[in-house]
C-alpha cells in the first residue's frame, strides 16, 4: 500500500517506520520540505513536503498537533478519494492537559468537514507514542486499536495496514463512534501521567 505521512512528529514517524517495516511504500512529509526527505532518508522511506506525501498515498496518516490542522490541510492539497487517517487529539495547546469540546461531533468529524471528500478514518489516537516507536507485541499479546469511519473499504483499509503493523484491530462502527475514542486518549494521559503508569503500556480488547 502506498502511504503518506503528515508529520513528522513521534507519532508520525513511528507509524511510518512500522508501515514501512511491514513493507508498504512510506513517504513521510513535513512543513519544512527538506526535514523531511532528511528523516525520510533515516527511515528508509521517501520524504519531502506535505503535497508530496498526500500525493503519494492511497492512504495519508494525519499525525499533526490539533493547532496545526487548518494549515496543514492546507499544505497538502487535495485529499478527495483519499483514506484519510486521523490519530490526532484536539488538546488546546502543548501542555496537552485540556482537550477541546465538540458537541454533538468530534475532532475526526470536525476534520471531515474541513477535508472536503476525503474518506476519513479514526485510528491510533488513543496509542502512546512510545509503543508506536517501540512495538505493538507485549509478549503474546498485540495492543488494540480501536477504528471508526463511515466508508466501509476505507475502514477495511486502516484495519489491514494494523494488523499488518502487528496491532490487533477493532472496528469501532462509525465515525460518529471517534466521540467516545477520543475521550478515551485522555483516560491514556491519566494512566501514563497522573496515576504514574507510564507509556510502555495499551488496551486490549478482549473477546469471548
Amino acid at each position: 500500500m502506498k502511504i503518506g505521512v503528515l508529520g513528522t512528529g513521534n507519532m508520525g514517524s513511528g507509524l511510518a517506520r512500522q508501515f514501512a517495516a511491514a513493507g508498504h511504500d512510506v513517504f513521510i512529509g513535513s512543513r519544512d520540505s527538506q526535514k523531511g526527505k532528511e528523516l525520510g532518508a533515516e527511515l528508509g522511506t521517501g520524504g519531502g513536503s506535505y503535497q508530496e506525501a498526500a500525493d503519494h498515498g492511497e492512504a495519508v496518516l494525519f499525525a499533526v498537533p490539533w493547532w496545526g490542522v487548518d494549515e496543514s490541510l492546507e499544505a497538502a492539497g487535495t485529499l478527495s478519494g483519499k483514506v484519510l487517517i486521523d490519530c490526532t487529539n484536539a488538546y488546546t495547546d502543548e501542555t496537552y492537559t485540556e482537550m477541546l469540546e465538540f458537541p454533538g461531533s468530534s475532532g475526526a468529524e470536525e476534520i471531515a468537514k474541513k477535508a472536503q471528500g476525503a474518506r476519513v478514518v479514526k485510528a491510533w489516537n488513543h496509542t502512546y507514542a512510545a509503543i508506536v516507536n517501540s512495538t505493538p507485541d507485549f509478549g503474546d499479546v498485540s495492543a488494540s486499536v480501536f477504528i471508526c469511519g463511515d466508508d466501509p473499504s476505507a475502514k477495511e483499509m486502516v484495519m489491514r495496514l494494523a494488523a499488518d503493523a502487528g496491532y490487533d484491530p477493532v472496528d469501532s462502527g462509525p465515525l460518529a463512534s471517534a466521540r467516545f475514542v477520543e475521550r478515551v486518549a485522555g483516560l491514556m494521559v491519566t494512566l501514563a501521567y497522573g496515576v504514574g503508569m507510564g507509556t510502555d503500556q495499551a488496551l486490549k480488547l478482549v473477546r469471548r
